[in-house]
Order: structure tokens, then C-alpha cells, then sequence
């Protein structure tokens, strides 16, 4: 990319936005005034004048071993460096400056230098006060540092550490090796810069010995041609020196730091001046402008801003455009996809595509260019929208999509033709109809193995729904007028259809399309259709508008479709004779014994209309014809359908004309000869179909029914058993019909129910299930609660375990009023209920135990059971202690069972935990408690269902071992439905609000050991509980543990937020209003960023953000810069928050909050 003089390597500019870029700066660099400081030569120069021993031209190429050799003459060398670069006045220079400040515009800013001076520390220091500043040997390490490292040491140090003599850089570089060692480390972690060296620096020879081959190393020179600089592994990036004092350079840096400082309000606002002119010839705005086509965000900036009243103006700019990467990268099948190819596709279809103006233009850039999918899509989606009438100027577009379709099958082209208007462009509407109507094979239903051959079946491209609104909206009302284009192409793809099936199968005899197909005509038994359907409607439709235009037309195809090997087009040939209104009775029906279709067997609906109508006009001469044909029957046929044929025609034909004697006659005679066969429902049709809802009528009302039994109970179950082999009528009352009605009379007259069970024989066991239903929901008093438990206690346990079990449990409220659990005999019911063996119940196995629990039999009797553990507490309240024995023995039954019964039963009574522990605390924490503490998978797993289900805690069970099952539970979390774990953090998030144990105790273990997502779901469980809060107790929870527990996390204590936990957490804010403050600061701690599942930004639009205006700005700011991806509706929500957080006193400085809405895809924010 170029910037001011300089052609930066993309490279370079990732590394640095990333902040994996080091600037590596030499004595070149402080050369220039106010600087002016000597370079190494010349630095050696200058002592060797002070010290009376000027050095050679050799020496001076070494100047390293020059120094060594003074050393070693007793000269203070270290100390005659020193005094000869601090030099009075020396202050830092422009390229100071500038390596300063764009070191300090990316993430991690980091300056390496030899140099000794301290011109580049306090230029860096100006910009960031607290950054750090290294000076050998004490170097950090190389790969994990940010600052200005002194390699070879500075000023500020003792002149003894500076990095002076041959001695020196040994040390450095090879006996000691501190500064090998920290650039191995550098170089192979970060892109490096160099700047101020000349390939001949003594230091330059040095370093080459660190460098390696890594491939991520540049030198900014003016002498970027000279071979040396491969040499030493560097890539070299030229700038221009022509007057000799390398002014370019610093003023380039300064541009390019310029440029990294720029935010997204700004960048916006160069593009919008840059598209207001001219298309761009400077390389530097070329860059910005390619730099920026690319950039996710830009590209938005440039799409919204390149819109162009002026249409010359305009192509212009598409024709610089069109030279760019970024429109090459529109055709590339990998970067097709990406954001920015996807916004910029978006603008050429809104700005050229649709504009009738720029049209041309840009589908002579597209035309011979492949089209990747998301290419292709973003031009169909564009044809698509347009609505009103369709411009001939797009028509080349929409054949290019139809040319270029990655697929055969794609909604949008099924859609195409609808909601526009095609009358003045029909023939591109009938060339999108014939793309959707082509046909094509699709996999159809196959059973065969790995070496058999697959079977297909023949499908059109298009859905046969927007297939058949195209062709009644857009062609139909066309059809008088086009008819003849509109045979030719149905009888082509009907055609093509016919010929691939062929071509699947040669020998086959079996007509799917034909078969499909009921009739020609509109028809009830074609209401289920294909797409093929279609082609035949408008196949129809057409003839039906030829025959009556033009007659020659229609006769010409009806004479092809009837030479057809097509089934279907001959049927179509069939009814065309059929409608016609310029041939008599005798003509169709001569024509039908001229073209031999009588007994055509694919064709006989339509022939067999053709009678109807035909016959009762015909001549007596034509109808003999007709009727001795029919007598004769199919010919060449000696099968056992020929004489059905016959007696079906001669049927027909008699139903077609009444009045004709002869033809009644003969039917007559074919009935006498044929007294087993009788008239079908629809003779014409070779099959046909009905369908309907089993409706289930009540044969009897309740009142109906109660009577019958009154009279005699015997003969109305003999009524009832009439209906029991009608389990699928379509309509009427039915066998469940009838026996609903017997619930419903028991549930109305209990005694009923009484009167029929004595009348029941041994297979009426769904007569006995309904009878139960029916006392379910009736209202028995004590003496008929005996009677009814004393009849079922006699009926076959299996049978009547189900529908008793749930009666029994069902008892006590509205609808079902009977208070089984008060009576001893249900009691004993119950109990010789329980299951021995495997039983199913309503739901088998299903992954929601308790939705099996409760429905079935050993669920119903575990809350039969507390329904009577709960009644018999009721009634002896001042004197309860703990449960009876009688009910324990039965309880612990249920719980004792070790099969599938006894899970269930378990599962719901672990669902009534705090009741039980109410009940009889020892044995709850015996019996019910333990099934929580995960010592047996399957069983815990069932437990905590139902008890996060409808469990809940209270303190004696959190004390007596429920919190550790809670902490132990947070490590077993996935195996629990989704549900169940949100309802997990639900209670550990009530525990921690309203448990008097304090939270700290348990809440770093939750942390350890629940998994991110529960963690997760708890922090928005917290949100959710804080908000049903009033103020001052949302406080009370801060002080209590929320402010200990978020500053411990921020410190990593017990382990870190996850950006996701941290993001959950933030939300947190709105509701703390006595502690926003500290909340918000908590929150600029992590790497919280918008929880978008949490609505933020819809609670902060109903707080009064003006009030604490500059604290929110940081909150907001600090959310949006740690969101990576756009938000949904961010502009909706932050238009309004940002107006009011403008009204604050003082206002807050909002620039970098807008900055990051705008990446966030908020593109006006610079305008709120």
C-alpha cells in the first residue's frame, strides 16, 4: 500500500493492526537536525581526532575493533562514546518523531534500537508516559514485550554498559549472548522493520548473525537495488533520496502514522471527499482506496458513500473499479464469499446493475466471467426484488443467471416471475418458465444394496407451487395471444420428459407421469400435484385458446400429440377433441374409432369423457358404431379383465345416454351376462382415491346412554359392541366414539358404571378401561369409592393398571372431584397396583424421564402416595411428626424397586424433595436425599430431572448435604436436557441471593468445576433475579458478595472470566444502581464485550444514561471495542442511547464509542 512515498507490503500492515510489528532503529535515524548526531564511522572519527589516532578507511569499516584496539591503549572509549553523543542542544528529530507516534497508533507499540541516545524514549514517552523503556543487558524477553528496548545501552546508563568495542558486541553476540538470545526470540515471533542502517553498519554484520532465514524482515532504505540486503535476509522497501537528506521518509512515516490513527468516523469522511472527485491516479489514494475495498469495514463506508447523480462520472468509476483486486476477487470462488466481495457485489447491483444507466456497463464486465455462487446470488437476489414492470435493459441479467445457476434447483428462480409485470416482455418470462420447466432426475425412493443400480425418477427444475402461480398470473391471462409459442415449448419438455425416462429405463412399460396424472381436466383426485402438472395444465390451456383462434394451429398439434408415444400429450390429444366447438357429436367420436383409442387403457379417462359429451348429440348410425365396438370388447385381449372392460364401458355408456334405448339395452344384457359384476364410483378412472379425519361421534349422549343402561345394561353394551369394528370410518360414530360416550355417562351417573361392569364379559377390556375413566372424573361418595375400588380390585391387574393408577392419582381437584387418597381401600388398590415386572407407560424411554414418570402407572402411584402422605399431615397437623409406618412401608416399596418401575417412582419423589424433607426429615436424608449425590449415574441423572423440575431448597436441606449434591451436580451438567441446566443455574443463582450460607464458600468451587456454558447460564440467571430486586436490595447483594466475587474473577480468582462469562456478567450493571460506578470500572477489567442473548442495549434505552453520562460512555465504549462480530440492531438501540448520553453535564467525549459502532456496522454513527 503506498503511503506518502513509501510502497508498504500488506504484510507489514496486518502485522502491525495485529501488534506483531517491531520498528528496529540505527544511528541513521538521529542523524538529521535538531538530532545531529554522527553516525558509527563518523562517530569513530571523532574519537580517534580527540585521542590523536585517526583511523584508516579499513578501520573505520570496523569500527568496533578500532574502539577495541583504544580500549586497550588505556583510552576510556565507553566514556568518549558517551560525551560524543550527548551532546548539548541534540533534541529529537522529525523521523524521532514519527517512528514515535506510529509506533504508539497500533496495539502494542515496540521500538528496538542500538542507538544510545534517548532521542526515540522521550519522543515515545511524550505520546504514552507510563511505557517501558528497556537498556541493555537487562533486556526483556524477546517474544513477549512492549516498550523501547536499548540493545546496546544508552545515556542514561553508566558508560561501562554501553556496547561500544569488538569486546563488547562479543559479549553481547557470543560469550554472554543477552542480545543473540533476545533477538532469536524477536525474530521469530515478530514481523521487523529496520530503519537508519546502510547494509555496511557494523551493527548490521552483527545482526545477521540472528536473523535466520525467516522471511518476515524488511529494511526501509534509499538504496534498495544493492544485493547486500538479501544477503542478510531482508526484503528492502524503497524511499526516494534524490536531494540527499532523507526528508522523505520521516514525512511518509508521518502519513502512515496519520493513517493508522484514523478512526472509523474519519475514514468514512476520506472516502466520502475522495468519491466526490475524480477516480483516484495518485498511488497513495489508488491504496487507501484498494486498502479500503478490502477492509470488512470500509467497504461499507465506500458502498454507501459511491453513489453517482452524474452517469458519465459514474462509469468512470466503475471502469477504475473494474482494474481493481477487489473486483477480481468478485470472481474468485474462495473470496466470493467473503463480507467485503458480498458488500461490494451489493453496491454494483444497486448502483449498476438496477440503474439502467450503468447496466451496460457492468455486464460487459460480467458477462465472460464465471460467477461463483455468492456472485451469482447477489444478481439474482437483485432481479428478484425489482418489482413493477420487468425493463428489456435487464433482460441480458436475468439470462446470464439462468446461463450461469450453480444449481439446477434454487428458490429465487422459482420466484422469479412473480410480483413483476411481463406483458411487455413475455418472451424473457416464457424463457425463465422453460428454465424452470426443463426436467431433470432426482434420486427417487431406493431399496436396493451397494451393487445394485440406483433408482431415479423424472422431475422439473422449478416448485411445482410458483410454477403454477407463474403460469395462471403471467401466462394464462397471455394464452389467447401466445398460444402457439406456448404449445411449442409444453409439447417440447414434455417431450424431454418422456425421453429421459426412456433413457432410464428403455424397456420399461410404466408411465409415471401419465399414471400421476387423473385427469386432463381439473379434477379432484389431482389435488396433491407435481411439477410436471404444470406442463400438462398449460398444455391444456393452450390448445383449449388455439382451438378456439385458430383452429389449423390447434388441429396441427392434436394431430402430433396423437401420434405421440407420449401418454400423457395423447390424452392431451383426446380432450383437445374433446372441447372443441367446430366439429359435431359424429366427428369426435369418428375420429376416436379412426385414431383406434377406445380401448386405450392410459387414455380412458378422457376417452370416456368424450363419450359423455359426445353421445347423446351423435347420429343413431355413429351410436350403433359406438355401442357394437363396446360389445365387442378390447380386442386381441383373452384376459380376465376384458369382460369387465366391456360391461364397464357399455356403463358408461348407457349413464351417457339414458334416452338411447339400444345403449341401455346393451348394458342390460352385459348385467344379466355378468350378475357378479357391479358399477364402480368413477367407471372412468383406473384408480382413484379418498381421504378424510376419523371424526369419532358420540353414537349416545350421556343422557341417551344412562337411560339404556337403566333399562337394561346387558343390551346397551350389546349397542355399545355394535360399534366396534368401525375404527376407521371417516365419518359417524366410531368404536372410540362409542366408548367416550360410556365415560361420559359413568362420569355423570357413577352408578352406571356399576350396572354395565356386572353385565362385562372377558374381552371387554377397553369397555372396563373407560368405565375407570369415567369414575375418574365422577364424584363418588364413600360408600360407591368402596363399591368402585371393590369392582377393579376383581379385574385383571395388567389390564387396568394404567387407566386405575392414573385415577387414583388424578383425585382431588376440579375435574376429577373424588378424594381417592382419603380411603383405605384405594389405599389397598393402590398397593396391589405396583408392577412386578417391566410395564410401559404412555411414553416409553423417552429422554424426559419425568414426562414418563408421569405418565406412567408407577409415577401416578408415587403421587398417589403423597398426595396421601400430604392429606394425612393435613388432618393431624398438631400432632405429626413423621410419616406413618403404614405409608413409609408402602413408600419405601416404590423406593426400594430396583427395576424402571422404581426409577420413575424415584424420580417423582425426588421432584417433592422439600416436601418430603418436611414430612419426615430422618427419612428424606435417608431415603431421597442420596439419590442426588451422583454415586450411581443413571439414578442421580433421574433424580435431579425432577428435582429441577418442581424441586426446590431451603436451608436444613442445603445444610444436611443438598448444596454439595448442587456442587457435585455442576460436574455432571451435561448430562442433564438444556432445560434442566438453565433451571440449574436458576437455583444455584437463588442460593446465592437469599441462602443465608455464605456464597463465598461454594462459589469458587462452582467456578473450578462447572463447565463455561453453566457458568454462563448462571450469570444470566443472576441479571434475571437483579432486576425483580428493588434498588436498595440490589445493593444489599453487592455489598453482600457480588463485589467480592467480580473483583476476585477479574483477578483470575478463583480463574478467569471468559470472555463470555464476562460478557454475561456486564449486564449486571443496569441493575446495580447504588454500585454502578464500581460495576462499571469491574467491567472495564475484563474482556466483556455485548452479550448479544443478554438485551443490553434495549434495558440501557430505559435508564437515564445523561445522569452518569461519562461512566456509561466507558462502559458502552469498552463493550463495543471487545465485540467482534456486527450486532443486530446496534444502530436501533445506540442512536438514541448516544443522543441522550449528549445531554450529560459534562458530555463525554463520544469519538471512540462512535468509532467502534461504526465497525460494528452502524455505518452513520458519525452522523447521530
Amino acid at each position: 500500500m503506498w503511503i506518502g512515498d513509501i510502497d508498504v507490503p500488506q504484510a507489514i500492515l496486518d502485522a502491525a493492526a495485529a501488534g506483531e510489528l517491531v520498528f528496529f532503529v540505527g544511528a541513521g535515524a538521529s542523524r538529521a537536525h535538531p538530532a545531529d548526531l554522527p553516525d558509527f564511522a563518523q562517530l569513530v572519527r571523532n574519537i580517534g581526532a580527540l585521542v590523536g589516532r585517526e583511523p584508516t578507511d579499513a578501520e573505520v569499516r570496523q569500527p568496533d575493533v578500532f574502539l577495541g584496539r583504544l580500549r586497550d591503549n588505556g583510552n576510556d572509549v565507553h566514556e568518549l562514546v558517551a560525551r560524543a553523543i550527548d551532546l548539548p542542544g541534540s533534541q529529537p528529530n522529525a523521523l524521532h518523531h514519527a517512528i514515535a507516534g506510529l509506533a504508539a497508533a497500533y496495539p502494542a507499540p515496540r521500538i528496538v534500537t542500538t542507538n544510545y541516545d534517548q532521542h526515540l524514549s522521550s519522543s515515545a514517552h511524550l505520546l504514552s508516559p507510563l511505557l517501558d523503556v528497556y537498556e541493555a543487558p537487562a533486556l526483556p524477553v524477546g517474544d513477549d514485550f512492549e516498550g523501547v528496548v536499548h540493545l546496546h545501552g544508552s545515556l542514561s546508563q553508566p558508560s561501562r554498559r554501553l556496547v561500544v568495542t569488538d569486546t563488547d558486541f562479543g559479549r553481547a553476540y557470543l560469550r554472554e549472548a543477552w542480545a543473540a538470545r533476545f533477538l532469536e526470540r524477536m525474530f521469530s515471533r515478530f514481523t521487523v522493520v529496520f530503519i537508519g542502517y546502510s547494509h555496511g553498519d557494523v551493527v548490521m554484520q552483527y545482526l545477521a548473525r540472528s536473523l535466520g532465514p525467516d522471511q518476515h524482515r524488511y529494511v526501509l532504505t534509499d538504496d534498495d537495488q544493492n544485493a547486500e540486503w538479501r544477503r542478510l535476509g531482508l526484503k528492502s522497501i524503497a524511499y526516494p533520496n534524490d536531494a540527499g537528506d532523507h526528508a522523505a521518509l520521516p514525512a511518509s512515516l508521518e502519513r502512515w502514522r496519520a493513517l493508522a490513527s484514523m478512526g472509523q468516523a474519519e475514514h468514512r469522511a476520506r472516502l466520502a471527499d475522495l468519491l466526490s472527485a475524480e477516480p483516484p491516479t495518485v498511488p497513495e489514494e489508488v491504496s487507501y482506496f484498494e486498502a479500503a475495498l478490502a477492509h470488512a469495514d470500509r467497504v461499507r463506508y465506500f458502498a454507501e458513500k459511491a453513489k453517482f447523480d452524474d452517469a458519465a462520472r459514474s462509469q468512470r468509476w466503475f471502469a477504475w473499479f473494474e482494474a481493481r483486486p477487489a473486483f477480481r476477487a468478485l470472481f474468485s470462488q474462495d473470496a466470493a464469499g467473503e463480507p467485503t466481495s458480498r458488500t461490494l457485489m451489493w453496491w454494483i447491483a444497486d448502483q449498476y446493475i438496477l440503474s439502467e444507466q450503468g447496466s451496460g456497463m457492468a455486464i460487459r464486465a460480467f458477462r465472460d466471467r464465471p460467477w461463483p455462487s455468492d456472485t451469482w446470488y447477489v444478481i439474482a437476489q437483485a432481479l428478484f426484488s425489482f418489482k413493477g414492470t420487468f425493463p428489456t435493459w435487464l433482460n441480458p441479467w436475468l439470462q446470464l443467471v439462468l446461463q450461469k445457476a450453480p444449481t439446477r434447483q434454487h428458490d429465487l428462480l422459482d420466484m422469479m416471475l412473480i410480483d413483476k409485470d411481463w406483458s411487455a416482455n413475455l418472451d424473457l418470462a416464457l424463457m425463465v418458465f422453460e428454465d424452470r420447466t426443463r426436467p431433470q432426475l432426482k434420486r427417487a425412493l431406493d431399496f436396493g444394496g451397494a451393487t445394485d443400480q440406483p433408482r431415479f425418477e423424472v422431475d422439473l427444475c422449478g416448485d411445482e407451487h410458483w410454477l403454477t402461480e407463474s403460469w395462471a398470473k403471467i401466462f394464462l391471462p397471455a394464452v389467447d395471444q401466445h398460444f402457439v409459442q406456448f404449445l411449442s415449448l409444453t409439447t417440447e419438455q414434455i417431450s424431454s420428459a418422456y425421453r429421459s425416462l426412456r433413457g432410464l429405463d428403455p424397456e420399461g412399460s410404466f408411465d409415471p407421469i401419465s399414471f400421476s396424472r387423473s385427469a386432463i381436466e381439473p379434477h379432484d383426485q389431482d389435488s396433491y400435484r407435481d411439477s410436471i402438472d404444470v406442463l400438462i395444465d398449460a398444455a391444456r390451456d393452450s390448445i383449449e385458446a388455439a382451438l378456439s383462434h385458430s383452429v389449423p394451429v390447434g388441429e396441427g398439434f392434436l394431430e402430433a400429440w396423437c401420434s405421440s408415444p407420449c401418454a400423457i400429450l395423447r390424452r392431451l390429444a383426446v380432450h383437445g377433441w374433446r372441447v372443441r366447438s367446430d366439429v359435431g357429436p359424429d366427428s369426435k367420436l369418428t375420429w376416436l374409432f379412426a385414431k383406434d383409442l377406445l380401448w386405450e387403457a392410459p387414455l380412458q379417462h378422457e376417452v370416456f369423457q368424450l363419450i359423455r359429451d359426445a353421445l347423446p348429440g351423435s347420429s343413431d348410425d355413429v351410436a350403433r358404431r359406438l355401442i357394437e365396438a363396446a360389445t365387442a370388447g378390447p380386442p386381441g385381449e383373452d384376459d380376465e379383465h376384458s369382460s369387465y372392460r366391456t360391461y364397464n364401458l357399455l356403463g358408461w355408456i348407457a349413464s351417457s345416454a339414458p334416452a338411447l334405448p339400444i345403449a341401455v339395452a346393451a348394458f342390460e344384457q352385459a348385467q344379466a351376462a355378468n350378475p357378479e359384476y357391479g358399477q364402480r364410483e368413477h367407471p372412468d378412472l383406473t384408480r382413484y382415491g379418498s381421504s378424510g379425519v376419523v371424526e369419532d361421534a358420540l353414537p349416545f349422549t350421556a343422557s341417551e346412554l344412562h337411560e339404556m343402561v337403566g333399562e337394561d345394561p346387558a343390551a346397551a353394551l350389546t349397542c355399545l359392541r355394535a360399534f366396534k369394528a368401525e375404527t376407521h370410518a371417516l365419518s359417524g360414530p366410531t368404536w372410540t366414539g362409542a366408548l367416550r360416550s360410556l365415560q361420559a355417562c359413568v362420569s355423570t351417573n357413577p352408578q352406571d358404571g356399576v350396572r354395565v361392569a356386572a353385565a362385562l364379559q372377558d374381552d371387554d377390556g377397553e369397555i372396563r378401561t373407560y368405565l375407570i375413566y369415567g369414575w375418574d372424573r365422577a364424584a363418588l361418595d364413600r360408600a360407591q369409592i368402596e363399591q368402585v375400588v371393590t369392582i377393579i380390585s376383581r379385574w385383571d391387574r395388567d389390564e387396568i393398571r394404567r387407566a386405575a393408577s392414573s385415577m387414583l392419582s388424578n383425585g382431588g381437584d376440579l375435574e376429577h372431584p373424588t378424594d381417592w387418597h382419603q380411603h383405605e381401600p384405594a389405599r389397598r388398590l393402590a398397593s396391589d397396583l405396583w408392577p412386578t415386572g417391566a410395564i410401559e407407560g404412555a411414553i416409553v424411554s423417552g429422554a424426559d424421564i419425568v414426562m414418563e414418570a408421569i405418565n406412567h402407572p408407577a409415577g401416578d402411584l408415587a403421587e398417589f402416595w403423597t398426595k396421601v402422605v400430604q392429606w394425612e399431615w393435613t388432618e393431624n397437623e398438631a400432632t405429626w411428626e413423621r410419616l406413618p409406618e403404614s405409608v413409609v412401608n408402602e413408600i419405601d416399596r416404590l423406593v426400594s424397586d430396583a427395576s424402571r418401575n422404581g426409577l420413575l417412582a424415584r424420580t417423582f419423589f425426588a421432584s417433592q424433595l422439600h416436601f418430603y424433607f418436611g414430612a419426615d426429615r430422618e427419612w428424606c436424608e435417608n431415603r431421597l436425599l442420596p439419590l442426588l449425590d451422583w454415586t450411581n449415574e443413571v439414578e442421580s441423572t433421574a433424580a435431579w430431572q425432577g428435582f429441577l423440575t418442581w424441586g426446590r431448597w431451603n436451608d436444613g436441606l442445603l445444610q444436611s448435604g443438598l448444596l454439595e449434591a448442587y456442587m457435585t451436580t455442576t460436574t455432571h451438567a451435561e448430562e442433564l436436557p438444556d432445560n434442566l441446566r438453565r433451571q440449574l443455574a436458576i437455583h444455584l443463582t437463588s442460593i446465592a441471593m437469599f441462602a443465608p450460607v455464605d456464597p463465598a464458600t461454594w462459589l469458587t468451587r462452582f467456578v473450578v468445576d462447572a463447565s463455561e456454558e453453566l457458568r454462563v447460564a448462571w450469570a444470566r440467571a443472576v441479571k434475571r433475579a437483579l432486576t425483580q430486586l428493588e434498588a436498595s436490595e440490589a445493593l444489599s447483594q453487592w455489598d453482600r458478595w457480588i463485589r467480592a466475587y467480580w473483583s476476585g474473577r477479574n483477578q483470575s480468582i478463583p480463574r478467569p472470566f471468559t470472555p463470555a462469562e464476562a460478557s454475561a456478567t456486564a449486564s449486571w450493571v443496569t441493575e446495580l444502581h447504588g454500585a454502578r460506578r464500581q460495576a462499571i470500572d469491574l467491567v472495564l477489567g475484563s474482556q466483556a464485550s455485548l452479550d448479544q442473548h443478554g438485551g443490553f442495549l434495549h434495558r440501557v434505552e430505559d435508564i437515564d444514561v445523561a445522569a452518569d453520562a461519562v461512566d456509561w460512555a466507558r462502559l458502552l465504549t469498552h463493550l463495543l471495542k471487545n465485540t467482534r462480530e456486527p450486532q443486530w440492531a446496534i444502530g436501533h438501540y445506540l442512536r438514541g442511547i448516544v443522543s441522550r448520553l449528549r445531554e450529560g453535564n459534562p458530555a463525554p467525549d463520544l469519538t471512540e464509542m462512535i468509532n467502534e459502532a461504526m465497525r460494528l456496522g452502524a455505518t452513520d454513527a458519525a452522523d447521530w
